[in-house]
């Protein structure tokens, strides 16, 4: 592509690709995890000549975008096409035209800095070790350590772009036995595109001496597809088992006395709190057998005592917005009997 070609174009259309799989781990490169130094200089020079770039991405996992997104404003939208089949082209032609909407939400979150992530340094090739892979995260995967670390996001999980614009509005909340049922009114306020979007609830949970993160996803529903102006009523079902922790000592799934708020949005980090559910006691819902004891000492990230603070405060002042609260009882799971699953005469 030549300058003058640039300079006539109305929008730049620039593919990045990455492979990646089974025997093909991602590295933590110029070319693979970050962006090449032809990439990177191909973006600043679009930057540069203030011509408008949609971003192709077609890779299995995160690419670091944080300096080119930060340091330039030309970058107007960005498709994550995720290593697509053998349709794969028609498809996102049928995307770039507007003959399709996009409706996808990302399934991680995309860190701002590679070292954001927990076990950054420890992962694969780079503690030299190919044989073994430890996991500290513990209950800290993904969307719940960055909550509960309070670390800033560059997409956070959840997180997806349409070409309309969407409404949520919480209609009821219904507490029923051993699960709370939502109801969500969703509608297209767009003018011009017909979509879909997704509902996505979340719980806050009491910060107690029982590790716990600070949110996570309990429901989601998807939409059919909306015309503009369109409204649907999607019901979300939230067992009660999203509410519980499993206590290692105990061995038992027990949901803590204390008060869970109910956030709805559609991203992880774009949530509005709904209600409050209330849990007078300590409920434990399944007890469990001890299996599988460990072999060795498992290593695992803990909350600090201040960030265990920050939690605390963090939770407490969410709850006191005016908002209902509902009283829940959860009810224990009957143990399975030694004959379940046989005929019995």
């Amino acid at each position: 592509v030549v300058e003058e070609d640039i300079c006539e174009a109305d929008v730049v259309i620039y593919v990045i690709s990455r492979i990646s799989g089974e025997g093909k781990d991602r590295r933590k490169v110029k070319g693979d995890y970050y962006l090449s130094e032809r990439e990177e200089e191909d973006l600043r020079y679009l930057a540069e000549m203030n011509k408008p770039v949609i971003l192709i991405l077609n890779a299995g996992g995160p690419v670091e975008l944080t300096d080119i997104l930060e340091q330039t404003d030309n970058i107007k939208g960005i498709l994550n096409i995720s290593q697509l089949g053998q349709e794969g082209g028609d498809a996102l032609a049928d995307v770039l035209l507007g003959k399709e909407v996009p409706g996808g939400k990302l399934t991680t979150t995309w860190a701002r800095r590679y070292e954001d992530y927990p076990a950054s340094e420890e992962y694969g090739y780079l503690n030299g070790n190919l044989e073994k892979e430890k996991y500290k995260e513990g209950i800290y995967v993904g969307y719940r350590y960055f909550d509960s670390f309070d670390k800033k996001v560059m997409f956070p999980f959840g997180f997806g772009l349409s070409y309309t614009m969407f409404e949520m509005k919480c209609c009821s909340i219904n507490m029923e036995e051993s699960k709370i049922r939502a109801e969500v009114q969703v509608t297209n306020t767009g003018n011009e595109y017909a979509g879909k979007e997704v509902v996505q609830i979340y719980v806050t949970l009491p910060q107690t001496e029982l590790e716990k993160e600070y949110k996570r996803l309990a429901g989601f529903a998807k939409t059919r597809l909306l015309k503009p102006g369109e409204t649907q009523t999607l019901t979300v079902e939230i067992p009660q088992k999203q509410l519980a922790s499993f206590n290692e000592e105990t061995h038992a799934w027990i949901v803590e006395k204390g008060k869970y708020g109910i956030l709805i949005g559609n991203s992880s980090d774009k949530l509005k709190l709904e209600a409050v559910l209330v849990v007078s006691d300590d409920t434990v819902l399944e007890q469990m057998d001890k299996i599988c004891p460990l072999q060795e000492e498992l290593e695992q990230i803990y909350l600090t005592k201040e960030l265990k603070e920050k939690s605390v405060q963090r939770q407490e002042k969410l709850i006191t917005a005016q908002v209902p609260e509902y009283y829940f009882k959860p009810a224990m799971i009957p143990a399975k009997s030694e004959n379940a699953g046989k005929n019995q005469e």
